[in-house]
């Protein structure tokens, strides 16, 4: 293991206590409203800034996030202009806006252009190619929908599936999701919703290509309190850890056809989204899963360290 790696690890490992504790807290207090809520409870990224981010290869450029829930709206710059914002946390997963420059004197208020009534949850919107995606509850359905990101006007709305969820009693207010952030690559939408359901679709009309939903595999196909971590595309892999509570895998598949690459099973997931990171030269893919710390090759899923995550 190399030095700058004992390195990471040292400062994740002093740090790692009060990181997960605060990014714990906010998850919680984030809850699902007929409004809609922010995005999905994590804490992976935080617990890396030591690490230089090297975002998967999605589609290039930056921009700020929009506001997720039932109502996305735009502000008083030109919609026309927004650059790529593809997945949790922008282009390279770590919430840098780059290129972007902050009107001199700011207005009262910003004027808004459209509105899209689109559901509940915690799901973030993504913007790629000039549409927003936006993950939903309507009812007691998932759907995925696609808008003009200039004109709010719906392009499509993927046939509700539906997922019939029970909150733990302990996280009732969180409402029932989804959670998870989708992320755009090569053309299509992945999304993984509250009970596990891992979904591809087409980015220009939403029809399904394949999905996955794990309950042949394990027990229980989403942690205690749902799943809430984020998909990411690393080169041409997709990688999602699926599963539930002490039972699950952190894994990559072929993004056009869901087929799977490779599997690494270390335990069940958390509330946490994978990013990548360069590391002394190498790539590394970082995470929580529910008992550990891990970071593995995004090529092969070998385990590159581990820390434990601490409960006090």
């Amino acid at each position: 293991m190399d030095s700058p790696t004992k390195r990471l690890k040292a400062l994740l490992l002093s740090a790692g206590v009060m990181l997960a504790s605060v990014f714990a807290v906010v998850g919680c207090a984030a809850r699902g409203t007929a409004a809609g809520a922010g995005a999905a409870p994590t804490t992976a990224p935080a617990a890396v800034p030591a690490a230089t981010p090297a975002g998967p290869p999605v589609a290039p450029g930056e921009a700020k996030g929009a506001a997720a829930g039932a109502e996305v709206s735009a502000g008083v710059a030109p919609v026309a202009a927004l650059p790529e914002w593809p997945q949790w946390r922008g282009p390279n997963r770590d919430g840098a806006v780059v290129g972007a420059a902050a009107p001199a004197v700011w207005p009262k208020e910003l004027k808004v252009r459209w509105r899209m009534t689109v559901g509940t949850g915690h799901s973030s919107p993504v913007v790629a190619d000039g549409r927003v995606y936006q993950f939903a509850r309507q009812g007691e359905e998932e759907v995925l929908i696609a808008l003009d990101a200039a004109t709010g006007k719906e392009l499509w709305k993927t046939p509700g599936l539906a997922v019939a969820y029970e909150m733990n009693p302990a996280a009732r207010g969180h409402g029932k999701g989804p959670k998870s952030t989708p992320v755009v690559a090569g053309g299509r939408v992945f999304t993984l919703g509250i009970t596990g359901v891992l979904s591809a679709h087409d980015a220009k009309t939403g029809k399904l290509i394949w999905r996955k939903d794990f309950s042949k595999q394990y027990p229980s196909t989403s942690p205690l309190y749902g799943t809430a971590m984020s998909p990411v595309v690393v080169g041409d892999l997709l990688v999602a850890h699926v599963g539930g509570h002490d039972r699950g895998a952190l894994t990559a598949f072929d993004p056009a056809n869901g087929s799977v690459k490779w599997s690494f099973e270390p335990d069940g997931p958390a509330y946490s989204s994978p990013v990548v990171v360069n590391v002394g030269g190498e790539r590394q893919l970082v995470t929580f899963t529910q008992k550990e710390l891990v970071a593995v090759s995004p090529a092969n899923g070998k385990l590159l360290w581990k820390l434990p995550a601490r409960h006090h």
